[in-house]
């Protein structure tokens, strides 16, 4: 996983995203995004895992869960969700 934060220098932003990597972190919109790749994402319904990434990443960078947002795709299709919302909604 690549976490890119705005105040790490950006010589270290470079070296961490130097490495494919299959999940990923980006922040657009004010937002911090966690994608993942999943092969058949149509197929898999990983929301449980990327809450979890999402709750350690918001205990671990003292930011707010509303900050978050995350999404699971391949080649072909995009899903996204808040983990906010699906924290409240179990």
């Amino acid at each position: 996983m690549v976490i890119v934060l705005p105040e790490m220098p950006i010589d270290q932003r470079m070296a961490r995203n130097a490495r494919p990597q299959k999940r990923c972190g980006q922040v657009r919109n004010g937002l911090i995004h966690i994608l993942d790749y999943k092969p058949d994402a149509h197929k898999v319904n990983p929301v449980s895992q990327l809450v979890i990434y999402a709750l350690a990443l918001a205990s671990r960078s003292r930011l707010p869960l509303r900050d978050f947002k995350c999404a699971w795709f391949d080649e072909r299709t995009y899903f996204e969700f808040f983990p906010l919302h699906a924290v409240f909604a179990k």
